[in-house]
């Protein structure tokens, strides 16, 4: 997803005693790498440190998605190095979801700075995993771990170019606050606030947390089926999940274009680097000739492609953002 999904906030992790979340939250042991469900060759585990190269792996392909985004995880998210104790020493959870043995999706929880509320970090899953439930199923891992915790309301920071994300976000009852923070990282990232106040679970479904839309819930009780809490660690019969038709509009939504528009933009790239890669080969063999020919393309397509096409997606990005920005909750 990329979304998303994550929410793909650069977490600060906050180290305190476990336990301590301000008087107001109960903590449990986590155990490293500790199943929690299995069925039909995926697994919900806990992170464990040696899941850094896989995770990392993970959020550098959802972000590769995007342009400008690139991932260097020593400066812009030091956990991930050793995510399992970077996260119990703030008292934190880390989840990852494995399909036969390859990281599809994880997701993360640290208390806020604020008394009685977590944050939600690190939603990532996989580009042919997504539109399927399991964004929607990973945050109601937060919002369960949340609850138990007694806290009273969810926040998360979402990159501004993840549009896919925040429909997510929004379907499951978070509200967007008017808070852009800017990030002194590799991506100069910025990102908008979201937040969910939790309230009771449904009645009349035990297990089903209040937010998601009907259709977002269907897809994600698929996974809750699949995945349930607290299967003991044992393989279990099930569907097998199954990867996601190729979409003609993805890609094109998460740069900020539509379908034409992404045609028309990338047939202009693809017979601009034909004429470089043309002048490139005579230049080749006559070195006399379109001595700045290719150079110049080069330049060129950087320019529309990365520079101006960034430039461009960033604006209807918050044209689309101001005509939906809700007040923080």
């Amino acid at each position: 997803m990329a979304s998303e999904t994550d929410s793909a906030p650069r977490a600060v992790v906050h180290p305190r005693a476990p336990g301590d979340f301000h008087g107001s939250i109960v903590t449990g042991e986590v155990i490293p790498g500790e199943i929690i469900g299995a069925s039909a060759g995926v697994v919900l585990r806990f992170a464990r440190d040696d899941d850094s190269a896989a995770i990392i792996a993970l959020i550098s392909a959802v972000w590769s998605e995007y342009p400008g985004k690139t991932l260097v995880a020593a400066a812009d998210m030091p956990e991930l190095l050793r995510p399992a104790s970077a996260y119990a020493a703030a008292d934190g959870r880390f989840w990852v979801v494995e399909a036969h043995g390859r990281i599809i999706g994880t997701i993360a929880l640290q208390p806020s700075a604020e008394s009685g509320v977590v944050e939600l970090q690190k939603l990532y899953v996989a580009r042919g995993m997504r539109r399927n439930g399991l964004g929607g199923f990973l945050c109601g891992l937060v919002e369960r771990e949340a609850r138990r915790r007694g806290a009273r309301a969810i926040e998360l920071w979402s990159d501004v170019k993840l549009l896919d994300a925040h429909r997510r976000y929004e379907h499951l009852g978070y509200q967007r606050g008017e808070t852009l923070k800017s990030y002194d990282d590799t991506s100069s990232t910025v990102r908008y606030y979201y937040r969910k106040a939790l309230g009771a679970e449904l009645p009349d479904r035990p297990g089903r947390l209040d937010g998601p839309r009907e259709d977002a819930a269907e897809t994600t009780d698929r996974w809750q089926k699949l995945l349930p809490i607290g299967a003991g660690g044992g393989a279990s019969s099930g569907d097998p999940i199954t990867m996601n038709r190729p979409s003609f509009t993805e890609h094109p939504a998460s740069v900020g274009e539509t379908y034409f528009e992404h045609l028309r933009h990338a047939t202009g790239f693809a017979i601009s680097m034909l004429r470089g890669g043309l002048a490139c080969l005579v230049h080749a063999v006559l070195p006399f000739l379109f001595t700045h020919t290719g150079s110049g393309v080069v330049a060129d397509l950087n320019t529309r492609m990365i520079t101006n096409r960034r430039r461009q997606g960033e604006t209807r990005s918050a044209a689309r953002a101001a005509a939906g920005r809700m007040p923080a909750a």
